[in-house]
Parts: structure tokens; C-alpha cells; sequence
């Protein structure tokens, strides 16, 4: 099938569960009867505007992962890399061998472990794509934010108004994404902990998204939990 809107979405799942206490890397632990990289995968594979979903995780778990999406024609699933830029970079080598990359191909950033964004979330992080040269979901902080060089003492506290926690999707042009990314030292690389950031530091336009605060990142034991009890509240409705 020929891309119909040249845009992709990459679905990240390199999490180690370390951090859950399982064995199981947290994508894979269940919420609400599926796998929560079902849900997160859902939420993209049934958007009309996405054309294909590319899901990353540890070699060790690919043939897992096929085995749950072998009936989605629309679903790829490869492996990730070392670091969260090296797993898009993976992704987009994936789309470009497959169905090539110009100027205007747009891929979306999702955390595997949010699994409860919604498809508004997903079209208004598109739609901001018309406007910018890169996207990222945020929610203004609510709380105070220190700074601090040795982790002892604070150095400065920024004004909370301009602190943003960023969530995911994030949006870019995957061409310039790879064009920026090739320029970094490995160093450099090392220290991009996200997408968008590698934009903003050469003077692009990336816009903000408000997010939402059902779109959580499962990190900790008890926000399984949090999860099951915002999805029952929503009546168990995929929104």
C-alpha cells in the first residue's frame, strides 16, 4: 500500500521495568486485559492520518511483539537502539528502506508507556505540524522547579511559568530530524534525553501542545493502578 499521508508514527518501548520491579519490561506488563503496548499502539493504528506504525523494543522481545500485531498489515515492528534517538533513528531508517523519506515526511514520537493518549491528542499534535518545523505534547508545571549542579544544594529556582513537563507524541520532520541528529558528536547525542530539544538547540520552531493529565508515563509500581482507575472512569472507552 502507498503512503497516503506521509506520515508515520514510531511507537518506543526500550523501557527495562527496572524501575516497576519486574522482570517483565513495563510495555509488556498487562492494564485492563491487554498489553499496555497494545493500547499505545492502538491509539495510533486506528488513526486514518498515520499510514504506518512502527513499534521499537529490545531484539530479546521482537518476536513477541509480532505475535501481537500479526494481523495489522499497518504495524511494523523492529528493534530499538541504545539510546531513545539511536531507537528513532532505527525507526527511521525502517521507513525510509520501506517507503522513503523527502521533505515533507512527518513521524510521530510515542512513548510505549503512555498508553492512555487520545486521538485529539494525536490530531493536534499533527495539525501543529502545519505551523511548526517540530511539535512536543506539554503540561505547564504545577509545581516549583530548583536547579541544582551537585544534587546537595539549589542553585537557582527558574519561574515556574515557564516550565513545561513534557509528555508525548512529538512531532518533526524525520529528514531534518536525521540531518540534525548526523551533525552531533556521540557526546552530544548522549545527552539528548528527547526529540524536540535537538530542534530548539539549532533555532527551529517547535511548538507546544497542551497535554493531558490521563496521558501518564507508567514509571513506578502504583501507576498501573492510576491507569486502570482513570480508564474504568471513562467507562472503559478507547477515546
Amino acid at each position: 500500500m502507498e503512503s497516503r499521508n506521509n506520515i508515520y508514527a514510531l511507537v518506543v518501548a526500550g523501557g527495562s521495568g527496572t524501575r516497576m520491579g519486574s522482570k517483565i519490561p513495563k510495555q509488556f506488563l498487562s492494564l485492563n486485559g491487554r498489553e499496555m503496548i497494545e493500547w499505545s499502539v492502538h491509539k495510533f493504528d486506528s488513526n486514518s492520518r498515520v499510514d504506518r506504525v512502527i513499534v521499537l523494543v529490545p531484539e530479546q522481545w521482537i518476536a513477541h511483539t509480532d505475535s501481537l500485531f500479526y494481523d495489522r498489515s499497518e504495524v511494523l515492528v523492529t528493534a530499538g537502539g541504545e539510546t531513545r534517538n539511536d531507537t528513532v533513528i532505527n525507526g527511521l531508517k525502517l521507513i525510509d528502506e520501506r517507503y522513503g523519506i523527502d521533505d515533507d515526511t512527518v513521524v510521530l514520537v510515542h512513548d510505549a508507556a503512555r498508553p492512555l493518549v487520545t486521538a485529539d491528542l494525536i490530531d493536534r499534535t499533527i495539525d501543529s505540524m502545519k505551523e511548526n518545523d517540530a511539535a512536543t505534547v506539554a503540561m505547564a508545571s504545577t509545581d516549583s522547579i530548583a536547579i541544582s549542579e551537585n544534587g546537595k544544594t539549589i542553585d537557582s529556582c527558574p519561574d515556574r511559568d515557564t516550565i513545561f513537563m513534557i509528555q508525548t507524541p512529538q512531532a518533526f520532520k524525520a529528514k531534518l530530524f536525521r540531518k540534525l541528529y548526523r551533525s552531533k558528536s556521540q557526546e552530544s547525542r548522549a545527552k539528548l534525553t528527547e526529540s524536540t530539544r535537538l530542534f530548539a538547540e539549532n533555532g527551529y520552531k517547535v511548538g507546544i501542545i497542551e497535554g493531558e493529565s490521563r496521558n501518564m508515563k507508567v514509571t513506578h509500581p502504583g501507576d498501573i493502578q492510576i491507569l486502570e482507575m482513570i480508564y474504568r472512569n471513562s467507562g472503559g472507552k478507547r477515546k
